[in-house]
């Protein structure tokens, strides 16, 4: 069937079109740390207050992006081959910065971390099954954040946990001691955490390890050709190249 002057006009402008969205911005994820530091049931577990983490803006490979959720792995049990598992409950704001702060020299002082105004991108309560396996199971959905990690700036988290409520499902007896869930920690220079190490007590610590974290993300936003440029462009290409056949034709 012959293609009309219209047919060959619209097919390459809404090609073109097309390829002017960005349709590579596809959801991910980004997880930093390695379980090699056993687990910690702060700050979701047995604890009520504020509590930061620091991740270095050398663990973002990725380049710019939008973090859309959070995670954070239940670590496996104190008792080799034995798992140790339960449920949360916790009511909490998560905020999160870039800061000029390092991970290996944060300040004890919470508020000597945030050297740019902390963005509120979660208050709430959220659930979760710990399986106690090394595994991502308490995702938390935040409000989308962007974070360059180009800026020489890093990535400050800061919780504050209002409410904890939490039940052991599964736990074991090790002498003495008795394991319960707990979160996968990471010791690295590049991870810094700041809390209190009694709940209540008025004392504040800071160290180099801190919760094997995930980050879920797309790219951020690079500038691209709008749709409208795009259309544009298209129409006056597909207009050029017919008026050059139509010359040769004559």
């Amino acid at each position: 069937m012959k293609q009309t002057t219209a047919q060959a006009i619209l097919l390459p402008v809404a090609t073109v079109a097309l390829l002017g969205l960005n349709l590579s911005a596809r959801a991910t994820t980004l997880i930093v740390g390695n379980p090699s530091a056993g687990g910690n049931l702060y700050p979701f577990i047995t604890y009520t207050g504020e509590y930061q983490l620091d991740y270095a803006n050398s663990l973002f490979t990725t380049g710019p992006i939008t973090i859309t959720s959070i995670g954070f792995a239940s670590a496996v049990g104190s008792i080799p081959g034995l798992t140790d598992n339960g449920t949360i409950d916790d009511t909490f704001n998560l905020s999160l910065a870039p800061t000029t702060a390092n991970p290996d020299s944060l300040s004890t002082t919470f508020v000597n971390n945030e050297t740019t105004p902390l963005t509120q991108v979660f208050t709430g309560t959220e659930s979760a099954t710990l399986l106690g396996t090394d595994t991502m199971d308490f995702i938390i959905p935040i409000t989308p954040f962007t974070f360059d990690p180009s800026t020489g700036d890093n990535l400050l988290m800061d919780i504050y946990i209002t409410n904890d409520s939490y039940t052991v499902n599964t736990q074991h007896k090790n002498g003495s001691f008795y394991s319960s869930p707990a979160f996968a920690m990471s010791a690295t220079p590049s991870i810094g955490r700041v809390y209190t190490p009694t709940v209540g007590s008025p004392g504040v610590e800071a160290d180099n390890e801190g919760l094997v974290t995930q980050f879920g993300f797309t790219p951020a936003a690079t500038p691209e050709p709008s749709p409208l440029v795009a259309l544009t462009a298209a129409f006056a290409m597909t207009l050029g190249l017919l008026l050059y056949k139509k010359k040769r034709a004559t």
